[in-house]
């Protein structure tokens, strides 16, 4: 019925549950947080372009970021955009047509990995029929190095989710240097991109072991321990 989550008397049978809480209110706050107090804390929970802060929602699934929200394909509507009584109705677009932002499954949330070649996964989408990583480092400031990139192309079947019934998997071809890195993709068809999902954040960190010839008279500031 296009309303927002409520909990109002009057307003539906709902009552304050989690959803409320971690969907609109979590971020309401955030934003009047940093716009009236200057709260530098609030910013990435209400500014934070899919920051994990923004889009985690606990035991829930996560809220989904992106700059060009959409209806998802396939679901049906009881008053569609064409519908009659729609004085605007020449301006629908047929989105059953179009490919909306995957979501990214790994790695995200800033998890550290040690593998120098990382395995991607991500929820297929079921008008694509190839999709683009776009993988970048992380600057010191924290934005993506944008002179570096270890994209790759793939197609829906080698990503063994061809007709979008399962999730999209890839291992990079690339040697990453240890580091932080930022991915996100880009679904496309014969006829069509879609739109770029919302970013996954995570680091590299080899774990180097150096073993002592005479364990008894080795020295330990050698050592280097996960």
């Amino acid at each position: 019925d296009h309303m927002l989550i409520c909990t109002e008397p009057g307003y539906g049978a709902s009552v304050y549950d989690g959803m409320d809480d971690y969907g609109p209110f979590r971020l309401l706050d955030a934003l009047a947080e940093y716009s009236f107090n200057g709260n530098l804390d609030a910013w990435s929970f209400a500014l934070g372009d899919g920051a994990d802060e923004q889009i985690e929602m606990g035991a829930l699934k996560d809220l989904q970021s992106t700059d060009d929200p959409r209806p998802v394909p396939g679901l049906g509507s009881d008053y569609p955009c064409d519908v009659d009584i729609n004085p605007r109705r020449s301006h629908c677009a047929d989105y059953d047509d179009e490919l909306p932002p995957v979501v990214l499954i790994s790695p995200c949330r800033r998890r550290v990995i040690s593998s120098l070649q990382p395995h991607f996964a991500w929820e297929a989408c079921p008008t694509a029929t190839s999709y683009f990583l776009q993988l970048r480092p992380l600057l010191p400031d924290g934005n993506p190095d944008w002179d570096t990139s270890y994209g790759e192309n793939v197609m829906a079947e080698a990503a063994g989710c061809d007709g979008g019934g399962e999730n999209c998997a890839l291992t990079l071809s690339s040697i990453l240097p240890e580091g932080d890195y930022v991915w996100w993709i880009l679904p496309s068809n014969e006829t069509l991109d879609g739109v770029w999902s919302r970013r996954g954040y995570f680091g590299v960190e080899t774990t180097e072991l150096i073993f002592a010839d005479n364990f008894e008279s080795a020295d330990f500031s050698y050592w280097r321990l996960p």
